[in-house]
């Protein structure tokens, strides 16, 4: 449907009245008409558009009598905390050069996670990954030698952590109240040269989650995070 407006005003007198007039043509070329006063929207005498959203000076979306919707709403509009994160993660992704198909995985993954948890409370996303995620080499040699991801989001009372490497991903979901300790570990590996931060969240049965931090960048990020975790946690 293609849709234009026309505003009339009237000032004939002090105080009159705005009346705006909204008119749209539809696919038949017939003219359809909505009148609205006093932030109030009516449709008109032949009734065709059965409701009409304002915003500001225009309509913002239309149903017509065959249930058809036409939505104008910004698109930001709809951005979550979890589609944000989401999308930060995704802009790193091409680092990794990923095959097509494992590529993919992660990307329906990531959307079904936004999808399912839209209201995320804090998140962090490294290219620094802790070397102990993958010396069991289950998963192979490339995933420690090769670029990697991590990316945590806190989401209602859970802990998301998401680890994409060369070729898989690895997904955990945690409690957050399974934190037992928050172990925060700064190194200074030679003199003059950068600290180093490893931060570890001790869970209450064998499993420990490791932020790595090797630069100042990656450290400010670190502990913003684990401040966020901490409150959170109630610590």
């Amino acid at each position: 449907m293609v849709a234009y407006l026309r505003r009339y005003r009237n000032h004939g007198y002090p105080g009159a009245n705005t009346t705006l007039n909204f008119v749209a043509l539809c696919a038949d070329n017939r003219v359809q008409h909505t009148e609205r006063r006093h932030g109030s929207s009516r449709p008109a005498p032949d009734g065709n558009l059965s409701s009409t959203t304002i915003q500001g000076d225009r309509p913002v979306a239309a149903q017509n009598s065959a249930g058809i919707a036409h939505n104008q709403t910004n698109p930001l509009q709809q951005m979550t905390a979890a589609r944000d994160y989401t999308r930060r993660f995704r802009n790193l992704l091409t680092e990794l050069r990923l095959q097509p198909g494992i590529h993919q995985r992660i990307e329906s993954a990531l959307t079904e996670f936004s999808d399912a948890h839209p209201n995320v409370r804090a998140s962090y996303i490294s290219r620094s990954v802790d070397e102990t995620y993958f010396q069991d080499g289950a998963c192979g040699w490339e995933a420690q030698a090769r670029p990697k991801l991590q990316g945590i989001a806190l989401e209602g009372e859970n802990m998301f952590e998401f680890l994409a490497f060369s070729h898989g991903l690895r997904m955990h979901t945690t409690p957050i109240a399974t934190i037992m300790n928050v172990e925060e570990l700064w190194l200074e590996a030679a003199p003059a040269q950068p600290f180093v931060l490893r931060v570890c969240f001790y869970h209450s049965f064998p499993a420990t989650t490791i932020l790595y931090a090797p630069d100042a960048e990656s450290q400010e990020e670190v502990i913003s995070f684990v401040k966020r975790l901490k409150f959170l946690r109630g610590f």
